[in-house]
Parts: structure tokens; C-alpha cells; sequence
């Protein structure tokens, strides 16, 4: 490695840490940093592997200061763990590893700290492949939530919460799946010409495909350039545990107009752009993101869709009811850890409060406004009871307006890693 590709990283890791997201840091750090397109790809992995990791790496170094590491620069942590990473998870030299990030923090911090570093790092290789057994991380503690945390690398009320909501074993899959990155998800842009040649191409070297939603999913990079294909409209990434919603949710078959409330970026906007004929509207509370929209559909080559600043837990005031309100609620993003690891190491319990409040205030608020007749789709991408199952029904409990559960579902598929909830929601015509 680059001693420009191990400054990156540390910069960009530190930056998500202190509450940036993680691939807006690594998009930032990589622009300013004059690297290569290989050793950006080697930054980035590294800072989604040590996030993925970052709890069990924490709890190796903790051991190997003696439990002082809470006492320790932040900065100086960050740049420990990220040493562990390589010495247990790349096969970069031990010397080597050892060497730069001593001489590293002997400059950053002083020639204490560096002589700290040198011998924390040593100590690490002494644990050798005692630091990958199980039996390491039951130290001190008789807790199986507490041991699973460490060694799956995940805090302890999230283990806690999904063994009580999902029993041990469930658990033990679910953190399994968190530490594996997931498959690129690709959507082919059906609406272009080229649309069955390049899913044919993309087809081909898929772990898994979608061929009526026009999606494949692949474990590394294929022969044909995702770049071009991007450039060109003719692909968007999309997870595909997305896609497999979008897929059994059917939206072709949606009464229109479809409003599309918390449209982010546009990722499942222009999916239903690309699938459906009727009107599509989009908001979301940020213009930027507006812009992004536009930008995409754009790119895609799509009729725009017409989008607005909006709060969906707001009152509205829209001069048309929608048929269809898709609902993707802001949520705590549980499901997605394998590929936004920073979640784990930012939220709480407190801000699932939060959440859940804005989540019950958007369902209100849509319900007001949606046609008699009409359907809302209800979305998160977390792994929580208190967001999903019992959201909807403490909802429909409490609603007194008729309005019935058509059916709820959790799409899976093997490798993929990420793990969605859906509610279909129907309001009668009287």
C-alpha cells in the first residue's frame, strides 16, 4: 500500500466516524487525493472492511492495552484499528504494516505514542490466529450477547434486540450476513434499445437475476464495463434486495397517479419511471436530492418526473390525490449493514424513538391525502420489530379509518445480504 492510499484512509474513515456518511467521506478524501483507480479501490474496501469489523478490532487492541484503549486519542484508535485491519484481514507484510503506521503516529501525535503503537502492534501479531477463535472473545465476560457483539462485530443492543425479536439462531445468521459485503445490484435500463443485449451480457456472469424486473446480481466485476454502461443510461446500481421488492410488489399493476414520497435520490423513482406507464410524481426534503433526481432520470434518457420539496409528515396540499403512495420511510437502516457498516457505529436506541415517531406521522399524513380506493406501500430497509411489524400494527390499531393490511413480506435471497419490509396498505372506497 500507498503511504497516500493509508493517509486516505484514515481520513476518510475518521470523517465517517465523526458523523459523515461513509461513502460521501471515501467520495470526498478520494477526489482530493491524487490516487490511482487501484489504490482507490483498495481505500475504499479497506474503510468498509474496517467498519464492518471495527468492534471486534476494537476489542483485540482493548486486550492488547491492557482495557486503556477508551483512554486513548480518537484519532489514535482509528489509526490502530486500521493497522489491525491490515494485519489480520490484507496480506500486506507484517514489517511493513508495522513499520509505516509507528513512524505515522510517532508524527501525528508524538514518540511516546509511537513507541505505544509499536508495541500494541506486536502484541497484535503475538495473538496470531488466537484473535479469529471464538474462545478469544468470551474472555471476561459469561454475556452471549456480549460475546456475539465482539466477535460479530455489532453493538450489543442490536444483538440483543434481534435475539429476542428473531431467536439465537436467526441472530447469529443475520450478523453472519452484516460482516459479508453485498452483491452489485444492476438494473438494466429497459426503456433504451439496447436494453436485451446488455442483460444478456450482464446475465451472463450473475450470481442471480430478475428477468422480468430487468436485474442481476454480481459477486465481482464483470467483462464488460459498468462505467460505460453507467455513462451511458443503460445500467443504474440498485441493491437487489431492492429490486426483489420492487419485483413482488408489482408496481406495473398500482393505481396512478404513484407518488413516490420520500424519493431520495431516485433509485427506486426511476425503477418505476422505467416499469410504469401512468404518472409519477416524487418528493423528498431535500432539494439536492431533487436535483439528483432530475439528474437521473437525466442520464437514464426518462421523461422527468416532476418533483418537490416535501415533508411526507406534513400536511399536504396537493391539488391531485394520489392512487399510490410508495412510501419509503427514513428508518434505522438495520438491514443494510453489510453495505453501510457506519450505521451499526452510529445509531441508538434513543434515535429509534425518534424515528419510529416520524415513520407513525408519515403514515397519518399519507393516509389523508391518499385516494378512497388507493394502496400505500410501506418501506424500510431495517431489521426491527418496533419499525416494521408491530409499526404497522400499532397503525392500523389505532387508525379508526377502515384501512387493512393486504399483505406484508420480507424479500430474501441467498448471498444477497440485505433484508427489506414491505406493508401494502389498502384505504376502502367508502
Amino acid at each position: 500500500m500507498s503511504a497516500n492510499a493509508r493517509h486516505a484512509c484514515i481520513s476518510a474513515v475518521t470523517s465517517c466516524l465523526r458523523g459523515e456518511d461513509l461513502q460521501a467521506a471515501i467520495n470526498r478524501t478520494l477526489v482530493a487525493s491524487g490516487l490511482n483507480e487501484a489504490d482507490k479501490k483498495l481505500v475504499t474496501k479497506i474503510a468498509y472492511g474496517y467498519l464492518r469489523s471495527k468492534t471486534r478490532i476494537d476489542f483485540i487492541l482493548a486486550r492488547t492495552v491492557k482495557g486503556k484503549l477508551k483512554k486513548l486519542p480518537f484519532g489514535l484508535v482509528v489509526s490502530l484499528g486500521l493497522a489491525v485491519y491490515e494485519l489480520h484481514y490484507l496480506r500486506v507484510p507484517e514489517y511493513a504494516t508495522v513499520h509505516w503506521y509507528v513512524e505515522y503516529v510517532k508524527k501525528r501525535f508524538s514518540a511516546k505514542m509511537g513507541k505505544l503503537a509499536n508495541g500494541v502492534l506486536r502484541g497484535v501479531i503475538r495473538w496470531g490466529d488466537a484473535a479469529h477463535d471464538p474462545d478469544f472473545f468470551r474472555h471476561g465476560t459469561s454475556s452471549r450477547a456480549t460475546f456475539l457483539g465482539r466477535y460479530y462485530s455489532c453493538p450489543g443492543w442490536i444483538v440483543r434486540m434481534w435475539r429476542d425479536a428473531y431467536g439465537d439462531d436467526a441472530c447469529r445468521s443475520l450478523l453472519s450476513a452484516s460482516l459479508r459485503p453485498p452483491y452489485t445490484g444492476i438494473r438494466v435500463n429497459r426503456s433504451l434499445p439496447e436494453a436485451e443485449k446488455v442483460y444478456a451480457a450482464l446475465a451472463e456472469e450473475a450470481e442471480h437475476t430478475l428477468p422480468g424486473a430487468w436485474g442481476v446480481a454480481l459477486e465481482g466485476s464483470p467483462s464488460v464495463s459498468l462505467a460505460d454502461l453507467e455513462d451511458s443510461g443503460q445500467i443504474s446500481r440498485q441493491s437487489f434486495a431492492v429490486q426483489l421488492l420492487l419485483a413482488e410488489l408489482g408496481p406495473a399493476s398500482w393505481p396512478a397517479p404513484i407518488w413516490d414520497a420520500c424519493a431520495g435520490r431516485g433509485g427506486k423513482t426511476t425503477a418505476l419511471a422505467e416499469s410504469v406507464d401512468g404518472p409519477i410524481w416524487a418528493s423528498d426534503l431535500s432539494q439536492e436530492k431533487i436535483r439528483a433526481l432530475h439528474g437521473e432520470t437525466d442520464r437514464l434518457l426518462l421523461p422527468r418526473v416532476p418533483g418537490f420539496v416535501h415533508d411526507a409528515a406534513a400536511s399536504h396540499c396537493l391539488r391531485r390525490r394520489p392512487g399510490t403512495i410508495f412510501l419509503d420511510v427514513p428508518c434505522s437502516g438495520l438491514g443494510v449493514l453489510s453495505r453501510r457498516p457506519d450505521i451499526k457505529h452510529k445509531r441508538t436506541p434513543k434515535e429509534i424513538e425518534r424515528l419510529t415517531r416520524i415513520q407513525r406521522d408519515m403514515l397519518q399524513s399519507c393516509l389523508e391525502v391518499l385516494h378512497r380506493g388507493g394502496t400505500t406501500i410501506y418501506v424500510t430497509c431495517t431489521l426491527n420489530p418496533e419499525e416494521n411489524e408491530l409499526a404497522i400494527r400499532d397503525f392500523l390499531s389505532d387508525a379508526g379509518n377502515g384501512v387493512r393490511l393486504e399483505r406484508s413480506f420480507s424479500p430474501t435471497c441467498p448471498g444477497v445480504n440485505e433484508f427489506f419490509y414491505a406493508a401494502v396498505l389498502h384505504r376502502p372506497k367508502t
